[in-house]
């Protein structure tokens, strides 16, 4: 019985191994294989945590306003649209790939002349040449398809990239709303404990000149009113500064109005139902970019690894037509043919660097994206406990504060009777609007890091983009 003949492919490599040598292909990378364990579900507990909303994480926020800013700025950021123009580029870049299939093209015209030795003028010859080379290489060994596959985990790692830019400018601009309001709230606090310490300094006047206080209280209240007109100034400067820089994520020129800027804070909405950790590795778009990015660096790894062996090319029609320059006769040339094998050798000691330096490359990706898994992962756990940490802590201030209001109230009508001293009523008053201050500042920092929540967990925050298979918002 014939045995069945060997495919080309292993023939012609049975027949180079002596020459190309037993070189090693690099090792494809597993994103499933990690050096650490994942744990089955997040260590924050969930008897306060609700049921996802379905709307995107901006509308719980409840501000028309922060939709719009939103939406504007994914029209006009210049960020993003950076990364659109990437995208774009990438998939130019794939289709320069895909469409090349190892067939190259080139024309060439060229003209020439020749003189006779025997200085007979009827010996010299002028003539032109049309030359179209095409070469077509076969993809013998898979570079041609690892360049391609190359070129499309790039350009999806790249369309990850852009929704995590989306992401994260969505949060960005939330983060500024909130801190916009915030200062605001504050700025409207210390308006009025400035007009407090104007009152008590007008009352103080009046008792230095009735006798009945030192002017050393008058130099004290006067100190309090002074710091009162800087936190107030300081607030407003960052407030004009915040407001500017809202600005410019918006795309436009960095103006401060007034108009239809924050003025309050919504209440903290309540923690959402978390998936398992695993699960967050198929939607958080930073991770399913490192991990595109790896397989990207797996086949360039491939690539660089068949340029070891020998590269077989058929050329056909190196000329097809020649003509004289006196005259308009031309004529066709016949069909040419030729085939090439080319085997690196003088350079094979580059080639095999580059084989170790695309398998490191790719060595390199798989920690990132290890790193990345991480750092997503604390970010969640973080974030989740600090949401329960931070809720007790701001309803401790708030509890301070209500005292600290009650303590106040009782230290004046104490002052008014003559039961306590001036710097005992300020004192009492100054906690008042410190803890005041607090609790905006706590009740902001709670949104924030909600936010960041919701950011960590790569929750959309729009309702067009609530369901991740619906794709990459355009505009």
């Amino acid at each position: 019985m014939r045995s069945k003949p060997a495919s080309l492919t292993a023939t012609i490599m049975l027949g180079l191994m002596l020459v190309t040598g037993c070189t090693g292909a690099p090792p494809q990378h597993d994103v499933q294989t990690l050096p650490f364990n994942i744990a089955p579900q997040w260590q924050i507990s969930d008897t306060e945590i609700r049921q996802a909303p379905s709307t995107g994480w901006i509308h719980q926020l409840g501000s028309s306003d922060l939709e719009q800013w939103v939406r504007q700025a994914l029209k006009s950021n210049a960020s993003l649209l950076e990364v659109s123009e990437k995208l774009k580029a990438t998939g130019y870049r794939q289709q320069q790939i895909n469409s090349s299939g190892g067939l190259q093209i080139d024309s060439r015209l060229s003209a020439d002349k020749a003189h006779g030795l025997s200085g007979n003028r009827n010996d010299d010859t002028e003539g032109w040449i049309l030359h179209l080379d095409m070469s077509w290489e076969f993809d013998l060994w898979g570079k041609q398809e690892a360049l391609e596959e190359q070129a499309r985990w790039q350009r999806i790692s790249v369309e990850h990239e852009f929704r995590y830019q989306v992401f994260s400018l969505t949060a960005q601009i939330a983060q500024a709303w909130i801190t916009i309001a915030e200062l605001s709230l504050l700025e409207v606090l210390q308006q009025n404990a400035l007009n407090n310490w104007k009152a008590v300094v007008n009352s103080v006047r009046r008792n230095v000149a009735r006798g009945q206080v030192s002017n050393g209280d008058l130099q004290y209240t006067l100190t309090e009113l002074a710091l009162a007109e800087s936190a107030l100034e300081q607030t407003r400067r960052q407030l004009g500064k915040s407001a500017r820089n809202i600005k410019i994520i918006l795309g436009q020129y960095p103006t401060f109005d007034r108009k239809r800027l924050p003025t309050e804070l919504p209440e903290v909405p309540e923690i959402a139902r978390m998936d398992s950790p695993a699960r967050i590795m198929m939607q958080r778009p930073d991770i399913l970019m490192a991990q595109a990015h790896l397989a990207a660096t797996d086949a360039a790894a491939s690539a660089a690894y068949a340029d070891l062996f020998p590269r077989l090319s058929l050329n056909i029609l190196p000329k097809i037509l020649t003509g004289d320059l006196s005259g308009t006769s031309s004529q066709e040339s016949t069909l040419t043919t030729s085939a090439n094998l080319l085997q690196p050798l003088l350079d094979r000691r580059t080639l095999k660097a580059r084989v170790n330096l695309a398998a490191s490359q790719a060595d390199q990706a798989f920690w990132r994206y290890t790193d990345t898994l991480l750092n997503a992962f604390f970010e969640v756990e973080q974030t989740a406990h600090n949401t329960l940490q931070m809720k007790r802590e701001w309803q401790a201030i708030e509890r301070a504060q209500s005292i600290a209001i009650k303590v106040a109230e009782n230290d004046k009508r104490d002052y008014q009777r003559g039961l306590k001293t001036l710097r005992d009523y300020l004192s009492s008053q100054r906690r008042v609007i410190e803890l005041s201050q607090q609790a905006v500042n706590m009740q902001a920092d709670c949104l924030r890091n909600w936010v960041a929540l919701q950011l960590a967990l790569g929750r959309p925050s729009l309702p067009e983009n609530v369901r991740p298979e619906i794709g990459i918002p355009v505009h």
